[in-house]
């Protein structure tokens, strides 16, 4: 949010474009690591 509101660039694509990969990283790196941590 806080990149968000100080990034001058706001073309639509461009956000869309960096909010998807922010939060496929995040849900990959999510899916891959609790598992293993949580099995116990």
């Amino acid at each position: 949010l806080v990149f968000m509101l100080a990034c001058p660039f706001d073309d639509p694509l461009y956000v869309a474009v960096w909010y998807l990969l922010g939060g496929g990283v995040t849900a990959l790196a999510a899916r891959l690591v609790l598992p293993p941590l949580t099995r116990w």
